[in-house]
């Protein structure tokens, strides 16, 4: 692989660790890679956030065995208002890159790289943080991008050329992220605007699943996601392109059951 050889924007964690450990704040939702913990807090209700870097590193290097038969995945998303977009990725690529097997880099996530120019630039952040792993720490993580389910074609060939690019060293796709179309059938008891998963997301994003495959001729491996919770959904990912499939909203719902 050939990384980038950029700087990278760094801070001391360590002296946090401990004192913050104990600390953890209670919001609706902390996320790590695919797992998900539910806490109750109504002054989180509606937003979309983590403990925060300190924390979630804790959890994540402990969880993380390099030998483990089952990968671990952590998502990386901008934190809301900040600016230095770049860095951002670069902190958190540098830290969670060393205890996971593959880092996502979301498109159109609430706190994600709102644009496709912004995802460029959020990978530059991650490749030349990813760079010094590979120096120091064996083989790197691997590089996936997250998409909205609703890109247009336009947009769909501009995301493809920048994965293909070898400059950024992109293994594959999630498709897809939330959405913020609402199905005009959608009924919704609190009528709020948002983010939607699960399974109204789960035609849309088989159908932009089988738009990257045709246009990619197949190129790009496709991790299938949105709205999976039968087998059947699950095998309509890959009949339309993906080479695996990802589940989150109806493990929540069903559990390991499911």
């Amino acid at each position: 692989m050939n990384f980038r050889t950029q700087p990278v924007v760094l801070i001391n964690l360590d002296h946090l660790l401990k004192r913050l450990a104990s600390k953890i704040p209670k919001c609706l939702f902390m996320i790590i890679g695919s797992v998900m913990w539910a806490t109750i807090s109504s002054s989180c209700c509606g937003k979309f956030k983590s403990a925060g870097l300190s924390i979630v590193y804790l959890f994540v290097k402990r969880a993380y065995d390099r030998n483990a038969d089952v990968p671990l995945g952590v998502n990386i998303g901008r934190n809301a208002g900040f600016t230095e977009l770049k860095v951002d990725y670069s902190l958190g690529a540098y830290y969670f890159g060393r205890f996971s097997n593959y880092l996502v880099v979301n498109l159109g996530s609430q706190n994600g790289s709102e644009t496709i120019a912004d995802m460029e630039i959020a990978l530059q952040g991650v490749t030349s943080a990813v760079y010094p792993i590979v120096q120091t720490n064996g083989p790197p993580p691997k590089i996936l991008i997250k998409i909205p389910p609703d890109l247009s074609i336009i947009d769909l060939k501009k995301v493809i050329k920048i994965v293909l690019n070898k400059r950024y060293n992109v293994d594959g796709i999630i498709i897809s992220n939330s959405t913020t179309n609402h199905p005009k059938n959608l009924q919704s008891v609190l009528l709020e605007d948002g983010f939607l998963s699960g399974r109204p997301l789960r035609d849309i994003s088989t159908n932009c699943i089988r738009n990257v495959y045709s246009l990619s001729h197949g190129k790009i491996p496709i991790i299938g996601c949105g709205g999976i919770s039968t087998g059947q959904d699950a095998y309509e990912k890959i009949r339309a392109g993906a080479s695996l499939v990802q589940l989150y909203s109806s493990l929540l719902y069903q559990g390991r059951k499911l």
